[in-house]
């Protein structure tokens, strides 16, 4: 017997895997700008095919499917029966993880860069706010400011935006 809320019903979408004779994996995998999105293409597709359970009809689909600061984020979509879903899942993405190291595609700088420029926003928010209380409403519209201004830089440019934000203090 299986039990359904009354909400999921009525307010979400229910979706019967076992239905279909076949279901797809989604998997993101991040490139670096300086990585030839063609050869990780054609690498991923070959390594993906050769997962135990993966079917061949339909093929595994290996895309770009959107650009972040640190470059190009394919999506890859292996097919195989139900039974064998979270097998295919998690042996993808060991598939992704061993097809980039064999490669040599590195973390890139700008995905670390981001981390550490994002956690230093939040620190030097909270350094400013307990050095000058009388400034607060001014401090949080610049800093807010500032942040629009990094989402929308290039990671290359967040030490200077960082260096200038630090001059002012």
């Amino acid at each position: 017997m299986t039990i359904i809320a009354n909400n999921k019903i009525f307010a979400d979408n229910i979706q019967n895997c076992s239905a279909n004779p076949y279901r797809r994996v989604d998997l993101l995998a991040q490139l670096a700008y300086e990585v030839d999105h063609n050869q990780a293409i054609t690498l991923l597709k070959a390594k993906v095919s050769q997962i135990p359970n993966v079917i061949d009809s339909p093929a595994p689909d290996v895309e770009i499917i959107t650009f972040n600061l640190a470059g190009p984020v394919l999506t890859v979509h292996p097919y195989c029966k139900n039974d064998y879903y979270w097998q295919v899942y998690f042996d993808t993405d060991k598939a992704i993880l061993e097809t980039f190291g064999e490669a040599g595609y590195a973390v890139t700088n700008s995905v670390i860069q981001s981390i550490i420029y994002l956690n230093m926003t939040v620190i030097v928010s909270s350094h400013h706010h307990l050095k000058e209380v009388d400034t607060e409403a001014k401090s949080q519209a610049c800093i807010s400011k500032n942040q629009r201004k990094f989402i929308l830089g290039k990671a290359d440019a967040l030490p200077i935006f960082f260096e200038r934000i630090l001059e002012n203090w």
